[in-house]
């Protein structure tokens, strides 16, 4: 170890920086004839130039996935991660096999075909996320509107909720073959201190990076597991922009002025219809939720349950005119929720469609929704015996 230290600065698996590292340069499953070793060490490229030369070196699928892991995760500044990231894009863009597994949709700047990505996934081919996605200079908007559901058409229409964590969520202008505009989540913007939080430009942000981390391997993950119809899809891309002023701080302040921006953003696919924190409000809304089909309600309970949700309330379900449930804002799994003193990660579960936990406890003893928000436990969409069959493809993960 000693040895080591004195030759390089060598990257870890239990270092923060690493994570990205550690996982894809472990069994990369069938094809893989370079596998890396169990404890990979590694020098950080700290220019954009000597990201790209690592990207550029002629190697194996899975030592070269794990060049360009570093050239990105080791960047000391936005603009150096920025052309990390697009020299990654560069190479899978010119047919370079990044993954031992096929991408579900390619990303352009920072764009998908979130639709196609469904249904490749759903066909079968075992693909696993996106292409690696560069960097776009995009218009951000603030979500103001309000929304309904035509089949209730005189409830009235409430505005779109924005969010109780110190994330910012502003909807992206990019026009996409998956239509309507996705959604970007920035962690904290440097300059817009949201409940209170406060970020430095040009510095490291832990949070940020594990929340990347995080969304990259849940979305694959819910590929290869054969769950992703429940849930929105999730790429991280670079975004330089302008925050637009009005944006809320806390919900009885906001920003008055601008800000710019220039970091990596988690974006995702637009669900169709209204949180279910919004149907509830209305007179004729709580009646849908008997219609919601129970093999949704199964799905979405074995979702939080096989990748540990730690946050799922009535306002990150949404419902659409016909029944059809959809989960967003997926930050809070995979153990995210809870973090030990030693850097480690807890799973502790909280789901409104599962029982014994803060959310369902909620649901059970709330009058809201009419009283019908209980019946979203999956225990109400099962057999008398309880039991649930997994589908092959879930079973396999």
């Amino acid at each position: 170890k000693q040895q080591d230290q004195a030759e390089s600065e060598s990257l870890k698996p239990d270092d923060p920086d690493a994570v990205m590292v550690a996982m894809n340069t472990g069994d990369m499953g069938e094809g893989n004839d370079d596998p890396a070793p169990k404890h990979p060490k590694a020098t950080p490229a700290s220019t954009p130039a000597a990201a790209a030369a690592a990207v550029k070196t002629p190697s194996t699928p899975a030592r070269k996935q794990q060049q360009i892991a570093i050239g990105i995760t080791a960047a000391k500044s936005a603009s150096d991660r920025d052309a990390a990231t697009e020299a990654a894009a560069s190479a899978a863009a010119s047919g370079e096999s990044l993954l031992a597994h096929p991408t579900c949709a390619a990303c352009t700047g920072c764009v998908i075909d979130w639709n196609q990505a469904s249904l490749t996934a759903q066909a079968g081919g075992d693909c696993r996320g996106h292409g690696a996605c560069g960097g776009c200079s995009i218009e951000l908007n603030r979500i103001n509107e309000t929304y309904g559901l035509k089949r209730f058409s005189r409830d009235r229409k409430t505005v779109r909720d924005t969010g109780a964590s110190s994330a910012t969520v502003i909807r992206a202008d990019l026009e996409s073959g998956g239509g309507g505009k996705p959604f970007v989540k920035f962690v904290c913007i440097p300059g817009l201190p949201r409940h209170n939080t406060v970020c430095k430009k040009g510095e490291k942000w832990v949070p940020e990076e594990r929340l990347v981390v995080n969304t990259l391997s849940l979305q694959r993950l819910t590929d290869f597991c054969g769950m992703e119809r429940i849930s929105t899809r999730s790429w991280v891309a670079h975004v330089r922009g302008v925050a637009p002023a009005g944006l809320p701080l806390d919900p009885w302040n906001v920003h008055p002025v601008e800000v710019p921006v220039n970091q990596l953003g988690i974006f995702s696919s637009p669900a169709e219809g209204i949180a279910v924190s919004a149907l509830c409000a209305g007179h004729d809304g709580p009646k849908l939720l008997l219609d919601i089909p129970s093999h949704q309600v199964v799905e979405a309970a074995l979702f939080d349950f096989v990748f540990c949700g730690g946050d799922r309330h009535t306002q990150n379900v949404f419902i659409d005119d016909a029944g059809n449930i959809r989960l967003i804002d997926n930050d809070n799994l995979l153990g995210q929720q809870v973090l030990d003193k030693g850097g480690g990660r807890l799973c502790a579960v909280s789901s409104m469609f599962l029982p014994g936990n803060m959310e369902s406890w909620r649901l059970r003893k709330s009058p809201y929704c009419s009283g019908k928000l209980s019946t979203l436990d999956y225990r109400c969409h099962v057999g008398p015996s309880g039991r649930v069959e997994l589908p092959p493809q879930l079973d396999k993960c």
